[in-house]
């Protein structure tokens, strides 16, 4: 058995402790590196990922709650001190900056390397434990724990305890909270000293169970026990005094904790988890991804120069994109031009529009051009299977992503009014008055230059002209009605809807004798307001003027009757 003497061990263990100098600290929320910047934040960029749990596209409006996660591993590749990391920093895409919600804390997991041997406070302490030359006392103590005469002295629960202390090199320190801030379109997570003051308990209960195994250690009688004991006496202030200087540290803030650590923490990897919510309604869909759209993501590691974004921006693995589908129906189709067997219709670009009879049966359709793009509308005249005059069509327009539209109605012509005894010669017409009364909303379409005349004189409002209507055809009648606030005149082809309404207090016009008739082949449509009472119908022959008005809630949109121009 090799032996050592007490003056060797007193030797060994002579420079144990010195005292720390003002040195950095390896926490999470000190300042970063001091090398170029450009040159560490093409690293760090380098070394950075942003990960998403939104794998697939988002198809619906609403709360869609997720995670966005940063990762770094810059540490494993160039030996990066824990304290260059500051904070965690996602950049928000503009269009969603406004539909973001973040939890009030992000999750922090880290890895971390620990070489005890580089901590001033522990470094000597450490060397004469467990990692020095032979004289080692964990080297010593091994030979001792098979000698024979220190059986059931407890000596090598100190053996393992010393064991522990030269194992730990790395750890995990996982979980951690960080508040989250948002700014300007970016959300940060700053990381705290949580993870030295972590370090610094760990270490603590490492040297405690030293302590508490050489308070355990009875050596029994004899020079050779003296000796020993003299060892453990030894180590026992040095192992107190780095206990409480760490406790010290830990209880005094980070300023104090700084000086007794070092450069010893090398950051391995960090995860760091972001909850968030993104919530859209319709209304962004329609603004932002009227076809569908990828909205992108960057992460940032701040350095001692801030974040350079346009080097992350350019780094793929810093970012990622979440996809919004198209849900956005394209807008109702208008027509123009219709015939039996033809109309144009105007439409989305790129959509396929189709043509129904009054049945709901497909009767034809034809692709818009252009490239779809959710927004541009185009001009496609489209072909179907001939119609009865008079017939009603319904249009409807469908995207490439299958959205369809609402839809739009038309009336294929009547047949041509002419002169029954005479075809040559043109039908007689008359001018039917478009009036208006703003403090009602009522419009009022009389024949007579007369009336109209009055009717201004009123406090009505002159229009012009609603149509040409032949002064022979099918008739159209009006009912009046003086229940509503400011009356209300509808005009209508069908004499069994107008004596019903009389039934039910409406009052005729005219003495129940049409008011002018209906023929050729221009179609006058009709709308119904059902929020209104006075001016609940409105008649023109603009198809635009129609079209609007059904857009904007009217209901009902149809053809009225037929004028000659």
């Amino acid at each position: 058995m090799k032996k050592f003497k007490k003056t060797s061990a007193i030797t060994l263990l002579s420079t144990a402790i010195i005292c720390a100098s003002g040195l950095a600290v390896p926490l999470m929320n000190a300042t970063t590196m001091t090398a170029e910047a450009s040159e560490v934040d093409v690293t760090l960029a380098s070394k950075t990922g942003l990960d998403s749990s939104y794998k697939s596209a988002i198809k619906t409006t609403g709360s869609h709650s997720g995670t966005l996660t940063v990762t770094n591993t810059i540490g494993a590749q160039a030996n990066i001190l824990l304290q260059t990391l500051k904070s965690a920093e996602i950049k928000l895409p503009a269009e969603l900056a406004n539909n973001i919600k973040v939890a009030d804390n992000a999750n922090i997991q880290m890895k971390m390397g620990i070489n005890l041997t580089q901590i001033p406070l522990l470094g000597d302490l450490f060397n004469g434990l467990a990692t020095g030359t032979d004289n080692a006392i964990k080297k010593q103590l091994a030979i001792i724990v098979n000698n024979p005469s220190f059986e059931g002295s407890n000596v090598d629960k100190v053996y393992d305890a010393i064991n522990a202390l030269e194992t730990f090199q790395n750890m995990d320190i996982s979980e951690q909270v960080s508040q989250i801030s948002v700014k300007d379109g970016v959300v940060t997570a700053k990381f705290d000293d949580a993870t030295a003051r972590h370090i610094a308990n760990q270490i603590i209960q490492l040297l405690e169970n030293l302590q508490t195994a050489i308070n355990m250690v009875d050596w029994g009688n004899g020079i050779a026990a003296s000796i020993a004991n003299t060892i453990t006496e030894t180590v026992k202030p040095l192992v107190n005094k780095a206990i409480d200087t760490l406790q010290t540290g830990i209880n005094s803030g980070v300023g104090n904790l700084a000086s007794l650590f070092g450069n010893t923490g090398v950051l391995t990897s960090a995860t760091i988890s972001f909850p968030v919510d993104i919530d859209v309604p319709m209304s962004w869909y329609q603004k932002y991804a009227p076809n569908g759209t990828s909205s992108k993501f960057t992460a940032g590691i701040e350095n001692t120069s801030g974040i350079s974004w346009d080097i992350f921006e350019n780094t793929a693995s810093a970012n990622t994109v979440v996809e919004f589908a198209d849900i956005v129906a394209p807008k109702t189709p208008s027509l123009s031009n219709v015939k039996k067997s033809s109309a144009t219709v105007k439409a989305e670009a790129g959509s396929t529009v189709k043509v129904y009879n009054a049945s709901g049966q497909q009767i034809g359709s034809a692709k818009a051009s252009g490239t779809a793009d959710g927004k541009t509308q185009v001009s496609v005249n489209v072909n179907y299977t001939s119609q009865k005059a008079g017939a009603k069509i319904t249009v409807k327009a469908t995207d490439i992503h299958g959205n369809t539209s609402s839809a739009a109605t038309a009336t294929t012509p009547a047949a041509n009014t002419t002169n029954p005894t005479n075809p040559s010669v043109p039908v007689k017409t008359q001018v039917v008055y478009r009036l208006y009364n703003p403090n009602t909303g009522e419009h009022f379409y009389p024949t007579s230059k007369y009336e109209r005349d009055a009717t201004i004189k009123a406090g009505w409002r002159n229009e012009g002209t609603l149509e040409n209507a032949p002064k022979e055809g099918k008739a159209v009648y009006r009912i009046y009605n003086p229940n509503v606030k400011g009356g209300d005149h509808y005009y209508t082809m069908s004499k069994y809807e107008a004596e019903v309404r009389v039934s039910e207090g409406w009052k005729w016009d005219n003495n129940a004798k049409p008011v002018f008739y209906s023929g050729g082949n221009k179609a006058v449509y009709v709308a119904y307001n059902p929020n209104a009472k006075s001016g609940a119908h409105n008649y023109t022959m603009s198809a635009f003027e129609e079209q609007s008005l059904l857009n904007s809630g009217w209901k009902y949109g149809k053809t009225a009757w037929y004028a000659v121009k």
